[in-house]
């Protein structure tokens, strides 16, 4: 079976996007893997697939890009989530330590590995003056995420999402549009949480073992007294190494997980705030901006060195045969 990609057809890696819902503007459609196909093997390179029906046969070599997980893993649709394409795939990248662990031991195969949220350099922003105090990127949904973005507001401070809330500054803006924002403020506040509220869990619930993926240690057990804002499970965002590459400081969410230190070193590459304190980090840090830079400039040397998407096919790709 062969791919087509903008019309043309490829013995090396192909790339197949069929399917995807994700939004317009996701990371995801934005990392050109296709310029690699002819230094890769003969494989298919799969990224966000929503239906695995659609793969057709599991006679082929595919490799598959799960930038969604753990949250795939509570869909409405219960034959997805039972993890039924296991066997269709060759390879699977996953942004969850914990999920690739678990479904690695569940299946008794090492076909999931951990990897970091790539980011095509091609988009990297310029070095732009820093005229925003203050950045935030995402869904302002929960009552968590609501309370940063109040916060942040008392400052000169930019919030793209796709939420119609009073508080966003720019609504549903490009992918380039959005680096642009955030290479121009100083601090970029991101978290790496998900807050799971009574629908979620009960798809959750209905896969066997759930309770063996280490991201889930908070999730209550069916039946428990649920408070959705306390329900925590990690999720690496893309937003992370979005902030590192647009020269913006990381100031990232404290949590029970904290799995941005799989990646970034914290007070060398980062700066960690805790819930109740965002406030008083935040004026910390504007006071004493000119201290952080070095902070900023060590996030992005390593940015470019190691969490391109260059970096991923050379580390993770190129090699599959």
């Amino acid at each position: 079976m062969k791919v087509v990609i903008n019309g043309e057809e490829d013995s090396g890696v192909e790339v197949y996007q069929e399917g995807i819902k994700n939004y317009p503007e996701d990371p995801t459609r934005f990392y050109n893997f296709s310029r690699f196909k002819s230094l890769a093997g003969d494989f298919l390179l799969i990224h966000n697939i929503v239906d695995w029906r659609k793969l057709g046969t599991k006679n082929k070599k595919i490799v598959y890009l799960e930038f969604e997980e753990p949250n795939r893993l509570w869909v409405p649709d219960a034959s997805f989530n039972h993890i039924p394409y296991e066997d269709y795939f060759y390879k699977i990248f996953t942004i969850c330590p914990y999920t690739s662990k678990w479904l690695n031991q569940k299946y008794s195969n090492n076909k999931r590995t951990f990897v970091f949220f790539p980011f095509n350099e091609q988009l990297i922003p310029k070095k732009n003056n820093k005229i925003f105090d203050v950045f935030y990127s995402g869904h302002l949904r929960k009552k968590n995420i609501i309370e940063v973005a109040q916060t942040i507001s008392k400052y000169n401070y930019k919030i793209v999402s796709h939420s119609n809330h009073k508080l966003v500054t720019d609504r549903s803006v490009s992918y380039q549009k959005k680096l642009e924002i955030a290479s121009k403020s100083k601090i970029s506040v991101v978290h790496n949480l998900l807050f799971l509220g009574k629908d979620q869990l009960n798809h959750l619930y209905q896969i066997d073992g759930w309770e063996n993926n280490e991201a889930f240690h908070y999730v209550p057990k069916p039946g428990d007294d649920l408070k959705d804002s306390e329900v925590l499970v990690p999720q690496l965002k893309s937003r992370v190494f979005e902030a590192a590459f647009s020269q913006s400081l990381i100031l990232c969410r404290k949590d029970p997980f904290n799995i941005i230190e799989y990646f970034f070193e914290p007070n060398k590459e980062f700066i960690y705030y805790q819930e109740n304190e965002l406030d008083k980090k935040i004026a910390e840090i504007l006071k004493n901006y000119n201290e952080y830079l070095p902070i900023v400039q060590n996030a992005y040397e390593k940015a470019k060195n190691k969490y391109t998407t260059k970096a991923f096919f050379d580390k993770y790709l190129k090699g599959v045969k």
